[in-house]
C-alpha cells in the first residue's frame, strides 16, 4: 500500500454522483410504492481514485456498491453528477474516446463463468479479445494469449480446456487475463474472490497485488469482506443506502473509525482481531427500504448513538481530520485529537503466488 497517498495523480473522480431507477407497477406485482416512484441506488457520491492505488468500497448488500462500479464502467448512466477519467467526463466522450475508455477501464466480476463463452476454449477466449482490439495475425494472438495466461499463473497444459472444466479459481484467472489483454489502467473488481475457497482467495489476492506492482494498475475493489480491503486497499469508502458515510485511509479507518456504521462493520468482523478500547451495541435490524428511505440521516433507525437531529436533518459530509471525510452529526465540529498512526492489525499474508496445478484446477468447482 502507498505511504504518500496525496502524491499520486487522480485517475478517476466522481462528483455528486447519483443514480435513480424508476419503479413501475407491473402485471401481478405488489409494490408498496406508487407507480413511478424511484429507487435511489447511488446518492451524491464524491470520491477520488488515485493512480496506482486501490480504493476499497465496502458496505452491506443493497448499499449501492455494485451500482457505483457500473457507473464507473459506463454500464449505467447517472441521473446527476459527473465521473471524470484522466480529467475528462466519461459520459460526454466522443466515439473515439469512448472506444479508448472501454480499453482503459475493465471489470472483473464475482462469477467469471458468466463472462466466458462456454463453447470456447480458454485460449480462444483470450484470442477473441485480442482480435477485437486489433492484434493482427492469429500467430501473434496465440502467443499473446499464452503470455497473458502465464502472467496470471494459469497452467499452459489447460489452455485448450473450456470454462466448465476449470475450478472457480481457474476461471477467475482467465477472467483477469482477459481484462489485462487490452492493457487497462483501471480495473473495477466487484466481489472477485467471494465465491472462492479461502486458500484460493489468498492466491488470487496475491495475484492482484503482484499485478498492481508489476503493471502499475489501479483498482476499485468492491467487497463486503473487511479483511480483503484491509489487506489490499490504500483508502476505503464506506457506503450505506447509496451514500458514502465515511472515507479514510485503511490505517485510519481500522485504527479509529468515525462513523457509527463503520464501527459496527468492524465490530461484526471478529476475525480482524482489532484493538477495541470500547464496544458499541451490535448493529440491529435490516437496512431500510431504499424506495422510501428514512428522513434525516438514513442510518439513524439502526444507530446506537442517534440523536434528535439525526432524525430531522441529513448530515453534511465534512473533513474533521486531514485525509478523512465523514457524514455524521456526531462530528460536526473538529475532533479533539488526531488519528493515531496505528498500522493495520492484520498485515498482508505472505502467501506465494504460485501457478495453479492441473490437479487443483479441478477442485472447488463453482
Amino acid at each position: 500500500m502507498s505511504t504518500n497517498e496525496d502524491a499520486a495523480p487522480v485517475l478517476l473522480r466522481t462528483a455528486a454522483l447519483s443514480k435513480q431507477f424508476a419503479i413501475r407497477r407491473s402485471l401481478g406485482a405488489r409494490l408498496r410504492s406508487e407507480a413511478g416512484t424511484s429507487l435511489k441506488a447511488v446518492d451524491g457520491v464524491t470520491l477520488e481514485v488515485r493512480q496506482g492505488q486501490t480504493l476499497g468500497v465496502v458496505g452491506e448488500t443493497g448499499s449501492g456498491k455494485s451500482t457505483l462500479g457500473r457507473l464507473m464502467l459506463r454500464l449505467e448512466k447517472p441521473t446527476s453528477g459527473t465521473i471524470a477519467f484522466e480529467g475528462q467526463d466519461i459520459f460526454s466522450a466522443s466515439a473515439a474516446r469512448s472506444k479508448e475508455l472501454r480499453q482503459k477501464i475493465q471489470i472483473i466480476l464475482q462469477d467469471p463463468y458468466s463472462t466466458l463463452n462456454p463453447y470456447r476454449s480458454v485460449g480462444s477466449s483470450i484470442e477473441e479479445v485480442l482480435a477485437v482490439h486489433g492484434t493482427s495475425s492469429p500467430k501473434e494472438r496465440k502467443q499473446e494469449a499464452e503470455r497473458l495466461l502465464g502472467t496470471v499463473g494459469f497452467p499452459a497444459e489447460l489452455i485448450d480446456q473450456r470454462p466448465e472444466q476449470l475450478s472457480g479459481g481457474g476461471r477467475q484467472r482467465v477472467s483477469i487475463a482477459r481484462a489485462l489483454a487490452v492493457k487497462p489502467r483501471l480495473i473495477v473488481a466487484d466481489e472477485p474472490v467471494s465465491a472462492l475457497d479461502v486458500s484460493v482467495q489468498a492466491q488470487v489476492l496475491n495475484l492482484f497485488s503482484d499485478l498492481r506492482r508489476d503493471l502499475g494498475l489501479t483498482y476499485v475493489f468492491i467487497t463486503h469482506d473487511l479483511a480483503v480491503v484491509q489487506r489490499l486497499s490504500d483508502r476505503i469508502a464506506v457506503m450505506y443506502l447509496g451514500r458514502v458515510v465515511e472515507q479514510a485511509s485503511t490505517v485510519d479507518l481500522f485504527s479509529r473509525p468515525l462513523h457509527p456504521y463503520s464501527k459496527a462493520l468492524l465490530e461484526a468482523a471478529p476475525e480482524l482481531h482489532l484493538r477495541k478500547t470500547s464496544r458499541q451495541a451490535a448493529l440491529g435490524g435490516d437496512m431500510p427500504n431504499p424506495i422510501s428511505p428514512p428522513s434525516g440521516c438514513v442510518f439513524h433507525p439502526r444507530c446506537p448513538q442517534a440523536m434528535d437531529i439525526c432524525r430531522r436533518e441529513v448530515p453534511l459530509t465534512i473533513r474533521p481530520l486531514a485525509g478523512r471525510t465523514v457524514a455524521c452529526h456526531l462530528h460536526r465540529g473538529p475532533l479533539a485529537e488526531p488519528s493515531p498512526p496505528v498500522p493495520p492489525a492484520l498485515p498482508s499474508k505472505n502467501v506465494p503466488t504460485t501457478p495453479m496445478s492441473a490437479s487443483s484446477s479441478r477442485e472447488n468447482k463453482s
